[in-house]
């Protein structure tokens, strides 16, 4: 994960972590759980970025980006 181009860990299940995974998922199976996100300072529209890679490449094959207001 990364907020504004900076890699930050990734809080789950009261852990911190810089990497999820490796995960491996059959055709159609699907990974669903809550993980933390935790900006390191305020500021508007910053940029969330996660990443998923598949098959252990370097090179994302799909990403989501959300844009938080810290106050």
């Amino acid at each position: 994960m990364q907020i504004d181009g900076v890699q930050v860990d990734i809080p789950y299940h009261d852990l911190n972590f810089k990497i999820l995974g490796p995960m491996k998922l059959a055709p159609e199976e699907k990974w669903q759980q809550e993980i933390g996100i935790e900006p390191q300072h305020t500021g508007e529209n910053e940029k969330v970025e996660l990443f998923l890679y598949k098959d252990g490449t370097n090179t994302p094959y799909l990403s989501l980006n959300l844009l938080i207001n810290v106050e």
